[in-house]
């Protein structure tokens, strides 16, 4: 569990910060509460190993008409010589990284409330 507690001037909006993110920007709330849980299990099968993994995570906000964020993610990565692969399956609701329209306020006042999937591959060769 965290806790976000960010204090910001008086002359300006007090309950959300706006962020970067990559190649735009969000907004996240200022003060709330992260619960988190992470698991993950090595596995080989037929002699290849590969790391299985979920994470579940929940983020209340101080606002009394915000929304919860949630977020799952189950995820797999595996390696051969060249290659490395990974996936991961997400579940959002007010999630800015999950699902159309949830961008900008996911994690301030929150979306439109609807569970929304992504997934999200990665597949890398080295030369």
């Amino acid at each position: 569990m965290a806790r976000q507690d960010i204090d910001l001037p008086a002359a300006r909006e007090t309950h959300v910060i706006t962020v970067g993110g990559f190649d735009a920007s969000y907004n996240i709330a200022t003060k709330g509460t992260v619960v988190f849980a992470e698991v993950g299990w090595p596995l080989t099968v037929a002699g290849q190993p590969f790391d299985l993994y979920a994470s579940l995570s929940r983020f209340t906000k101080d606002e009394a008409d915000s929304k919860v964020s949630r977020r799952l993610i189950l995820g797999a990565a595996w390696s051969t010589h060249r290659l490395h692969i990974s996936s991961e399956l997400l579940v959002g609701r007010n999630d800015p990284s999950v699902g159309a329209g949830q961008y900008m306020a996911g994690a301030a006042q929150g979306g439109d409330d609807k569970y929304k999937v992504s997934l999200f591959t990665v597949v890398d060769y080295q030369f």
